[in-house]
């Protein structure tokens, strides 16, 4: 009886170490791959996993690379997986992924190139039965532009796998002498590749040579269906903003369309004179830009004396004689570089004046 219990202890030991033994053998192997696979689901294809550190439940990558040039690096990868549903399922339960930063240049057509990163392998591939979620933690997007410098924006970034289709949400923002924002965003992408994004800005600002806006507030709706390019839809507003060095307040913007072609509707009114309001319409389409609007006063002299404050006078001495004493103005105009055509007339359509003026001619 004791012979034949030691000998069913010795084969318990061997099999558990067998077990051990065949477990630790393949796992790490069985790790990289659902590592290198994953990776390659969300669009990086050209994937260097070289320095990790394997446990029974656990497994760390340090340092990869997602590109030849190391351009686009991971700082760490951990996954945690239970081992014998990796090891006959190859299921993963969740990879927190530390310092994803990419690099990349953002075109002037609205394109955003990221080394060793192929956008179109995210859509049909992300969702993963075999991954329910994914953190990513600490990371940065940095951006070359052709007329701004360099941006880089920083975010967070969770995703959980539902039945038919893979959630998202994440923290972004940036703080640039030119543009700085605080967002978060929220969607889905589904099986068929389809995504949605909800982005709702909580603060931002921005600040370029004809144009600055702060105190900016609101959300943006992105909706791609695979068959067209991605339709985006938004509303803005912006306590403070200044036009061509005009100042202006309360601004409130709707943008829709898509990256190539689009819609920019906008209103605001004067800051430190009372009456004075703008509605402006900026249309893109084809790589060509068409901007018109119409500017009400209460009174011409408060816009008269509006302008003064960049020294502009678009009006000759004749348009000021005939326009001085009017209340209740409507002037529509549009812009065709390097003039401004516009059309003046009263509420009760007294004065009709046409005329045309330099932008960067002022007298």
């Amino acid at each position: 009886m004791k012979k034949i219990t030691t000998i069913c202890i010795i084969s318990l030991l061997l099999l558990i170490s067998g077990a051990g033994y065949f477990i630790n053998s393949k796992l790490p192997n069985i790790t990289k791959q659902q590592t290198l696979l994953m990776l390659n689901n969300i669009g990086f294809e050209r994937v260097t996993l070289s320095n990790f550190e394997f446990r029974i439940n656990t497994t760390r990558f340090k340092n990869i690379a997602l590109d030849p040039e190391n351009f686009s690096t991971i700082e760490k990868l951990e996954i945690k997986y239970s081992p014998i549903s990796l090891l006959f399922k190859k299921q993963l339960n969740s990879i927190t992924i530390t310092g994803l930063n990419l690099t990349g240049e953002l075109l002037k057509n609205g394109d955003i190139l990221i080394a060793g990163w192929n956008v179109d392998k995210i859509h049909p591939h992300l969702q993963n039965k075999n991954l329910k979620t994914i953190n990513i933690q600490n990371s940065q997007i940095s951006l070359l532009t052709e007329n701004h410098g360099g941006i880089a924006i920083n975010y967070d970034l969770q995703t959980r796998t539902q039945e038919k289709q893979t959630e998202f949400q994440a923290h972004i923002s940036t703080q640039q002498k030119q543009i700085s924002f605080i967002a978060n965003a929220k969607g889905y992408i589904n099986a068929n590749g389809t995504w949605q994004t909800d982005i709702a800005i909580e603060e931002g600002k921005f600040k370029f040579p004809l144009i600055k806006a702060s105190r900016i507030n609101g959300w943006i709706n992105i909706l791609d269906t695979k068959q067209s390019q991605p339709r985006i839809i938004s509303e803005l507003r912006a306590g403070g903003s200044t036009i061509y060095g005009l100042p202006w307040q309360n601004l409130s913007a709707t943008i829709e369309g898509t990256q190539r072609r689009y819609q920019i509707f906008s209103n605001m009114k004067s800051t430190g004179f009372k009456g004075i309001e703008l509605n402006l319409n900026l249309q893109h389409q084809d790589e060509q830009t068409k901007i018109s609007g119409q500017l009400y006063t209460e009174k011409f002299e408060t816009l008269t004396s509006y302008l003064k404050l960049i020294n502009l006078k678009p009006f000759t001495d004749k348009h000021k004689k005939q326009l001085t004493k009017l209340t209740d103005v409507n002037i529509a105009f549009k812009i065709q570089k390097p003039d401004i055509i516009f059309y003046v007339k009263d509420t009760a359509q007294n004065i009709n004046i046409n005329g045309k003026f330099n932008i960067n001619a002022k007298n």
